[in-house]
């Protein structure tokens, strides 16, 4: 059985390449992004929808930039000089399917509201197929921005942790500076690269924005609450424990993405039985590519400490809302 590729993608494939960019000639999505110098989760994701593809394959690359070479205007240098790329590519797709049955004669027994028809409660049921691959998508989502090993800890920047809540705001500052900032070492290719603003993502945990003030972030980032919040992807953990309650990941949008070849309702009939089956398949992947940058940090010991600060009494693990 074949193994699966990588979440974080494979620097080699075999299909036929070019000669000189090495880059794969057939794909679904190539991405290639030159390297240049200077809320919901759905949305922090970049997002490729093949479903009109025949393709299987993702590619992305990035291109480093020129570097200067000693003029000689007596010389005429015709040896080719070819671009540096860094290449990744990914294939990770899963199949999932939903199903559930609809019997029209049994809904028909217990309608009681005249305003409501068949059709009505038929749609409600075919809705659920749709809620669970949605209920699936963010869990995939989260886990991909938040639980993805091989992160630059950001702790070895700053040669700590923040103590308060005033150093969780300057370390989220100098995160978003760092991926703005030509510089290198923050991704696969160690390449100076710098992220363009308008790609720049910044996810916090729900129960860490809880503890921020909002017109504070805003401030030092120059922006309007409606700006910051355009570059905000607050991600709910009310249902995880507390050791997943507080961190931050600030990232290039390229660095997580999400892929969908196939995402369609089909049914079979029986006519027996008189129900109807039907089947939500979806093919999907999630991966992350370390081609460009994500810096991530955990705020926990300075998180606590204001949260204890507000709030006294029982320090336990919250209960479990689905007993």
């Amino acid at each position: 059985m074949k193994a699966a590729t990588p979440v974080n993608g494979s620097d080699t494939f075999p299909n036929t390449t070019t000669d000189v960019c090495t880059l794969i000639e057939t794909l679904a999505v190539q991405e290639i992004r030159n390297v240049k110098s200077a809320n919901r989760i759905d949305d922090g994701l970049y997002y490729y929808d093949l479903t009109d593809s025949d393709g299987v394959v993702i590619e992305q690359a990035v291109i480093n930039k020129a570097t200067k070479r000693v003029f000689d205007k007596t010389k005429c240098d015709m040896s080719p000089l070819d671009p540096s790329l860094a290449v990744r590519y990914f294939n990770n797709f899963e199949t999932r399917q939903y199903k559930v049955t609809v019997r029209r004669d049994d809904i028909r027994k217990i309608i009681a509201n005249k305003g409501v028809g068949v059709e009505d409660v038929v749609a409600e049921i075919l809705d659920t197929l749709t809620q669970g691959r949605d209920s699936d998508d963010f869990k995939s989502s989260r886990s991909l921005i938040m639980n993805t090993e091989g992160l630059t800890d950001y702790r070895y920047t700053l040669a700590g942790v923040p103590a308060n809540m005033e150093g969780v705001l300057y370390a989220i500052r100098d995160m978003y500076e760092t991926l703005r900032d030509e510089n290198s070492g923050y991704n696969l290719t160690m390449y100076e690269t710098a992220t363009p603003e308008k790609d720049i993502r910044i996810a916090i945990s729900s129960k860490l924005m809880n503890l921020l003030d909002v017109t504070t972030l805003a401030n030092i980032f120059n922006l309007s609450k409606v700006e910051l919040m355009g570059k905000l992807v607050v991600i709910p953990v009310s249902d995880l424990t507390r050791a997943n309650w507080y961190k931050v990941v600030v990232y290039d949008r390229m660095a997580f993405n999400r892929a969908r070849r196939i995402n369609d309702i089909t049914f079979d009939e029986c006519a027996s039985g008189r129900y109807v089956n039907y089947f939500l398949t979806v093919e999907d992947a999630f991966f992350y590519s370390p081609l460009f940058k994500v810096v991530e940090l955990d705020v926990s010991a300075a998180a606590t400490a204001k949260y204890n600060s507000i709030i006294t009494g029982l320090q336990v693990e919250p209960q479990d809302n689905n007993l």
